[in-house]
């Protein structure tokens, strides 16, 4: 197995605080100011959903979300093998992170909640749209209570065709 560096950061939507950690609650897009809040620049923030086919024009549950609900959610599996489902809200790289304490606390949170991907054989080996199997999300950090926005770092998974050959890999 080949670990590829981490390339790119992903906000992934998540729960403000334990004590609100439902599953309507992940489905809202943030508010600028929350995401400034936590240390991450709105601005630079690629593919950020606003209302089309991925996401609808919806009244928000709480003041730090946006009234951008996403329509799609994607299956996970958490690092004890638990089955989730979660929604992208954008991507973005480290120029995301605000120079300010905010920004570095919202840095170590995405470089210590890995997102593992699996790309199918043969395809852009960084890539997100030919994946060989779900994701898998380190969630052993606190993904509700620790990562109010839901920030991961991607670290791609690609078998090579030597990996696949031994006597381990026919077991």
């Amino acid at each position: 197995m080949k670990k590829l560096l981490p390339l790119v950061v992903m906000a992934l939507v998540a729960v403000p605080a334990a004590t609100k950690a439902d599953v309507q609650d992940r489905l809202y897009d943030f508010t600028d100011a929350y995401y400034l809040q936590n240390g991450i620049n709105p601005a630079a923030i690629d593919g950020r959903r606003e209302p089309g086919p991925l996401a609808a024009s919806d009244t928000p549950i709480f003041s730090y979300q946006r009234p951008v609900r996403a329509l799609l959610t994607l299956p996970n599996y958490d690092h004890s093998g638990n089955v989730w489902f979660f929604t992208v809200l954008g991507g973005f790289n480290v120029n995301a992170f605000t120079a300010n304490a905010a920004g570095q606390r919202a840095r170590q949170i995405a470089e210590t909640s890995r997102e593992y991907v699996f790309p199918r054989a043969g395809t852009d080996p960084v890539g997100l749209g030919a994946l060989r199997q779900s994701v898998m999300l380190d969630m052993r950090n606190g993904y509700f209570s620790n990562n109010k926005l839901g920030l991961w770092i991607h670290v791609w998974v690609s078998y090579t065709t030597k990996a696949l050959n031994t006597v381990e890999a026919g077991r």
